[in-house]
């Protein structure tokens, strides 16, 4: 009985720890997130304070029971730093896609997925195809087609194309042959030449990783 006292005690004083690390970790990132919202209201960044007012009371309160009080929420926030309703509620949008994709355990994943391509949010959608795909019920061939998109779409940010890019050998779907997958890359690299003949520092190297894919394909 001693023996399982002192077990369960321990126990408990372990879930204790993990807790208490975990609400050190959350109080950690809500105060980073109220410097970057002070410095965009300093600067006079709405859209940008618009974003992490709404980020900050997102993961501030309870879980909403519902994704439509979750955007609402969100919109609300937004709000409080952008007078455009339109602009705040695109900014809010954005926020939920990304609060359902990696932080709310797993809930409203089907509603987050379907906002971030509605919205246009490639860079959310493909998160959510990656670490969602079976709980969506996507087949790894349409992981592989929704990548692919996004990537032709330029994601925006060569950080966020490097990782996509990457990614992209490991999904190629078994009926897709070498020539087809080099077809797919040489269309890429055709976009990203284009990028780079106007931005060569930032992707140049997108460039050099695509050229690089294409010769394992020849």
């Amino acid at each position: 009985m001693k023996r399982m006292l002192v077990f369960a005690v321990a126990g408990i004083m372990s879930i204790l720890a993990v807790q208490t690390r975990a609400e050190v970790a959350s109080s950690a990132v809500k105060a980073d997130i109220q410097k970057k919202l002070a410095l965009a209201i300093a600067t006079s960044n709405e859209r940008s304070a618009a974003s992490w007012q709404a980020t900050l009371d997102t993961l501030s309160v309870p879980t909403p029971a519902t994704f439509e009080e979750l955007r609402a929420i969100a919109k609300k926030s937004a709000m409080k730093q952008c007078n455009d309703e339109a602009v705040a509620e695109r900014i809010a949008d954005k926020v939920v896609a990304g609060r359902c994709l990696y932080g709310m355990d797993g809930k409203y994943v089907r509603e987050g997925f379907e906002l971030a391509k509605t919205i246009g949010n490639m860079v959310h959608a493909c998160g959510y195809a990656e670490r969602f795909k079976d709980e969506l019920g996507l087949t790894n061939d349409q992981v592989f087609q929704l990548t692919l998109d996004a990537l032709k779409s330029t994601l925006g940010k060569p950080g966020y194309v490097r990782i996509r890019l990457q990614r992209l050998p490991l999904m190629k779907p078994q009926k897709l042959d070498d020539a087809g997958m080099l077809k797919e890359l040489r269309e890429l690299n055709q976009i990203y030449t284009g990028l780079m003949t106007k931005d060569e520092e930032n992707w140049k190297p997108i460039v050099v990783i695509i050229r690089t894919m294409m010769d394992s394909y020849k």
